[in-house]
Formats: structure tokens, C-alpha cells, sequence
């Protein structure tokens, strides 16, 4: 089993297309998305958010998934405590200017915070006040984290596609279209004057593990993390038909939404 946790803003999409194109059912999903409603993963998330512990565990298993990903994936960490985790990071400047361009884009109805950046009654502090430590924030329960972690960079994902087809036989390649193109790209040009000492301050924790994993991804270390990890998710199998044409419509919509200037995750 590995647990793949999906920071927003960060390639997760592009990792969920690779994972697509190689896991088959061994894979599950849990998102706020519709299409993810009846993944197995998904219906575990509401046994355990009802505290139905054992029945999500038992959900998991009798479903064959051997790899969990989303945004809410950190829920299984207490769940399955020996199974490793994946952690995808970008330089939080770039990442938090991304997410600000998006809500800025997008009206998005889940929190008041995310309302207020697109109405323009709060700005670029207000969000790295609440998501400025979101690295420092999971990083703390990973170090604690039996099964162990690693954690990928956006910016080396040359590398990390590499270990992963080491470790697993997986194919193919990571897709780089997930770094806010067009008109959303234009809005963090728009914002690279504004982020100032304050905004800096409230990224420095999560900055200070971003550089360590630079320097160990540059050292050779991650990778070789990386594969002794990896050993334990699914080797390539054949893709449900299903998951071959959400890989395409992940794709076109991406494609799509580059010539739109819009950033869809």
C-alpha cells in the first residue's frame, strides 16, 4: 500500500494521470470531486469521518487497492501505519501565488477565506496566513509516520518519474502542464511585486523543507528513499477502461484550458 497525499498547486494532477495510466483498479481516489464519489477510498473517508475505523479498513482491503491518492489521502495514515507515503512539493512562493491566481479565477463555495481572495476582500497574506505552513503542518505527522516518506519536487519531477518507473515498472511520463499557463500565469506576473518580508515570513518553515528535499533530491539521497519506498505500491497493471478516459479527458481539459489561459487545478 502507498499513500499519496495531494497537496494543492503542486503536480498532483499530473501524478494522478501517471497513476491512472498505470494502476488499474490497484488504484483509488479521494477528492471533493464528483467523479471520485464512488471510489473506495472515498466511501472509506466517510466511514472514518463517522469513526468506523475498522469498516474503512476493511472497505480498503476487500477492494484490492494497494495505492490511495488525493487531497484527504493523510486521513489513511493512522489507518494503515506501516504503509509508505507521497508527498509532492513546489517552492511555496510559486505554489502560493498559484492557488491565489486560482481562487482569484475561480469562485470556489467551500470556506469563506476562499470567497473573500475571490472577491478581492482578501489578499495574498490572508491565504499564507492559513496555508503558508501547509508543508511544516503534514511534514510534522509524517516524521511520525511509521511507514516512512518521501517527498517529490514539482521542479525535479524529471527525477522522481524516474525512480518511480525504477521502483515499480511503471511507463510513460509525468505530464508538465499543471503550472498555471495563460491568463492565469499573467496573474502571478501581476503579483510578483506584491509578495513582500511579511508574505516571506509566513512561507520561511515551509521554505526550510523545500531546500532540504532540493538538497537531498540534488544529492542522490531522495531518489534512493524514493525507491526503497516505492517498492511497496502496485507494479504496472493494465487500466480499467474508465480510468483510460479520465487520463484522456484529464489531458484535453488541461490542453483545453492552456489555450483558455485557465488553471484548472
Amino acid at each position: 500500500m502507498l499513500i499519496s497525499i495531494h497537496i494543492p498547486k503542486t503536480a498532483g494532477t499530473s501524478w494522478r494521470l501517471m497513476i491512472e495510466a498505470n494502476c488499474g483498479r490497484q488504484a483509488s481516489f479521494v477528492s471533493v470531486e464528483s467523479r471520485d464519489r464512488e471510489e473506495a477510498a472515498s466511501q472509506a473517508i466517510g466511514l472514518l469521518d463517522a469513526g468506523c475505523e475498522a469498516e474503512a479498513r476493511t472497505l480498503i482491503q476487500a477492494s484490492g487497492c494497494q495505492l490511495i491518492h488525493g487531497h484527504r489521502a493523510d486521513a489513511f495514515l493512522k489507518l494503515f501505519p506501516d504503509a509508505p507515503a507521497i508527498i509532492w512539493l513546489r517552492d511555496p512562493m510559486e505554489r502560493l501565488l498559484s492557488e491565489y491566481a486560482h481562487l482569484k479565477t475561480f469562485m470556489r463555495q467551500e470556506n469563506k477565506l476562499w470567497q473573500a481572495i475571490h472577491s478581492g476582500s482578501a489578499g495574498l497574506d490572508d491565504l499564507a496566513r492559513v496555508h503558508g505552513d501547509i508543508y511544516t503542518r503534514l511534514v510534522a505527522r509524517l516524521d511520525n509516520h511509521p511507514g516512512g516518506y518521501v517527498a517529490m519536487l514539482t521542479e525535479r519531477s524529471g527525477q522522481a518519474e524516474q525512480a518511480v518507473n525504477a521502483a515499480l515498472g511503471w511507463r510513460g511520463h509525468l505530464p508538465r502542464r499543471n503550472i498555471a499557463p495563460g491568463a492565469a500565469r499573467s496573474g502571478h506576473d501581476a503579483l510578483i511585486d506584491r509578495p513582500g518580508a511579511k508574505t516571506d515570513s509566513l512561507l520561511a518553515s515551509d521554505r526550510e523543507i523545500y531546500e532540504t528535499w532540493s538538497q537531498r533530491w540534488l544529492s542522490g539521497e531522495a531518489s534512493e528513499r524514493a525507491q526503497d519506498l516505492l517498492r511497496a505500491g502496485p507494479r504496472r497493471g493494465p487500466p480499467q477502461l474508465r480510468n483510460q478516459l479520465r487520463r484522456l479527458a484529464g489531458v484535453w481539459k488541461e490542453k483545453l484550458g492552456r489555450s483558455l489561459g485557465r488553471d484548472w487545478r
